[in-house]
């Protein structure tokens, strides 16, 4: 057994099947070719085969005499046609490239195959600057933050948001956190306030650090401005760091159920947790995970 294509031996007897396998193994890339058997004239003549899912049968396209011929591939149909504008050939998104054909009066005088180059049946396309697929991908609709899915319906990659044999989405950027009071939000001067993200999926890496001095808030002190929403039903902890904040028993930051906040709680051995009250200078840093809708 070889892991190449099969050779045709010096002195072999009956080549003819080694041959005819070996062209079995291309067959899907002939698609689209010119077919010597029905190419007469301005009569231009291509194989039949499997493309982006469609069955290619064999057929032919007139050609216009004496000038140059563009044929394409209509993406959403796989079907032929011939046309002397560039208007289709250069709609690389909607068409793919075969054949740049010269003719004189009665006959092609210049064969030029585009099917593997750029924008060709077997090539590939850009929209928007970003490459996006072969032939057996349908770019339409896809957005940032979409993966490509295998969609056995239609025998093509398509955009999705995840699932399906597609990975999570994956994003990063940063946020504003913004301590507040509970009873009265008040105004804090900060030295530093800063926040950033990673989102994988529905999970949320977030890191930030408050240093405020003169903070005029009331009640519990609240961290606003989460960068996604959390999920409902549980209150999630974050790890973090305080300092020059006054409290008792033993600190956690909460983030809130269905919410964008995370609070700060005072823990005691058999007891309620109690709030931490605003103080007007301190510093928080955090830094951790918590589950977005």
């Amino acid at each position: 057994m070889s892991d190449v294509m099969r050779q045709w031996l010096t002195g072999q007897d009956n080549p003819e099947p080694i041959v005819n396998a070996n062209f079995k193994s291309l067959e899907h890339m002939v698609v689209y070719a010119m077919n010597p058997e029905t190419t007469t004239g301005l009569t231009w003549g291509y194989l039949g085969g499997r493309w982006a899912g469609f069955a290619i049968t064999a057929g032919t396209v007139l050609l216009a005499a004496t000038n140059t011929n563009y044929v394409v591939v209509a993406r959403a149909t796989g079907v032929v046609s011939v046309a002397t504008s560039t208007t289709n050939w250069n709609n690389t998104t909607d068409y793919a490239r075969v054949y740049l054909l010269t003719t004189g009066a009665s006959t092609v005088t210049g064969i030029q195959d585009f099917r593997s180059g750029a924008g060709g049946v077997h090539g590939i396309i850009s929209v928007d600057g970003a490459l996006v697929g072969l032939s057996d991908v349908d770019p339409s609709g896809l957005t940032d933050g979409d993966v490509l899915i295998w969609n056995a319906a239609t025998s093509k990659w398509e955009p999705g948001a995840g699932g399906g044999g597609g990975g999570p989405t994956y994003a990063t950027g940063t946020f504003t956190p913004v301590l507040v009071g509970v009873t009265s939000a008040g105004v804090g001067t900060y030295a530093t306030q800063t926040g950033a993200y990673t989102k994988i999926g529905r999970m949320v890496h977030v890191r930030g650090t408050l240093i405020w001095t003169a903070h005029t808030g009331a009640g519990q002190m609240r961290i606003t401005g989460l960068p996604f929403t959390s999920a409902t039903g549980v209150n999630q902890p974050l790890p973090f760091y305080l300092n020059a904040v006054t409290f008792t028993g033993i600190p956690a930051l909460l983030v809130g159920n269905n919410s964008t906040q995370a609070s700060l709680w005072s823990q005691a051995t058999n007891a309620n947790v109690a709030a931490i009250a605003m103080d007007g200078t301190g510093t928080i840093e955090f830094s951790g995970c918590y589950e977005a809708t």
